[in-house]
């Protein structure tokens, strides 16, 4: 199993850019800052990547499970936030060895080095199936056991990366659940215990800040954790208590008010894998070039020379529709077609 400590590069939405203009401008910063390799990821519909990209098992082993969360699906509206993940890691040229029809957010998978962390919401996803089979299902595809333990149902999403991180191959790091839900706590804890030994978070405040779970939801790139600050009382103590349980980890400090505020933090926006010759993603400098290719012409008529697309190279083409395909279609929809037709033949060709 790829952890996070084994991971060298973080994949980021193009929406975070787009979305949150000077969160962006400061986290790449701080990712420049501390030598983490970063790349955006195409074709996707919101900034929370984490949820809908493959899990990595091996350096070239992923596994991409069906995205179709309750929490989007509910209004009609909601669905256009849905990501295509097909869609998403074609524009990476990556295409998962393994595939499951099962109903999964990538949140809800907290990689250990020989565990998988979910809670049980991963069986209310899936009606259709009997928890003993999405069990079975689960360790199939991740080889490694799979450890349920129970959903927060006053938390909508789910997510196991908000509850429980793990430390090591034997110790894992849960939520400060013990400061305003003791029963929750214990039987998460009486759960995990069973398989490793836990720790838990605890702020010794007067008044605990509601935003305070989002410490748990930090990035880890190799030895180096990126931690939540909340501009709150608890983030000295979440600091010294992350810096205790990761001695071998550089940990840095960074303001994420404005995305908790939607409902995640840093490991929510970011998708860290350890690096493969099957993912290309793509540079600041391949957005620069794909802003400037869609700017050539001012629309689709300008770009038709005598009947055929000649505005543009065949090799332009595919890199436009790489890199966003719901733009490059928008704007050049006789190209954007061209561009489908091009990736069905060459699908074809390779089976």
């Amino acid at each position: 199993m790829i952890t996070d400590d084994r991971t060298y590069v973080v994949f980021l939405s193009t929406w975070l850019k787009k979305s949150y203009p000077k969160f962006f401008d400061k986290f790449t910063a701080c990712l420049n800052e501390n030598d983490i390799k970063w790349r955006f990821i195409g074709n996707t519909a919101d900034i929370w990547c984490r949820d809908y990209m493959p899990i990595q098992i091996e350096t070239d082993e992923f596994v991409q499970y069906r995205y179709y969360p309750d929490y989007l699906t509910k209004r009609e509206s909601d669905k256009k936030y849905i990501t295509n993940p097909d869609k998403a890691c074609k524009s990476m040229y990556l295409f998962p060895s393994k595939k499951t029809d099962l109903v999964i957010d990538g949140g809800n998978v907290v990689k250990g080095a020989d565990f998988v962390i979910m809670t049980e919401k991963v069986y209310h996803e899936n009606p259709n199936y009997n928890p003993s089979e999405i069990h079975t299902e689960l360790e199939n595809l991740f080889q490694c056991k799979v450890i349920m333990i129970p959903w927060d149902k006053c938390e909508k999403y789910g997510h196991a990366d908000g509850i429980v991180r793990p430390i090591d191959s034997e110790n894992v790091l849960l939520t400060n659940y013990v400061d305003y839900d003791k029963d929750f706590a214990e039987e998460v804890e009486r759960r995990l215990s069973k398989h490793v030994h836990v720790e838990m978070l605890h702020y010794d405040v007067k008044k605990p800040d509601k935003r305070n779970w989002a410490y748990i939801n930090f990035l880890q790139v190799g030895n180096t954790i990126i931690l939540p600050a909340i501009n709150i009382e608890e983030d000295d103590q979440a600091l010294k208590q992350i810096q205790g349980y990761y001695p071998s980890c550089d940990i840095h400090q960074f303001n994420c008010e404005e995305i908790i505020k939607q409902g995640g933090a840093l490991n929510c926006i970011t998708w860290n894998v350890d690096e493969s010759d099957e993912i290309k993603g793509f540079t600041e400098e391949d957005r620069k070039r794909f802003d400037e290719l869609m700017n050539r012409f001012e629309n689709e008529e300008e770009a038709i020379k005598n009947g055929t697309f000649s505005g543009f190279t065949e090799s332009e083409v595919y890199f436009m529709g790489d890199i966003n395909i719901g733009k490059f279609g928008n704007k050049y929809p006789g190209l954007g077609w061209y561009y489908i037709c091009l990736l069905y033949t060459s699908d074809a060709a390779d089976e």
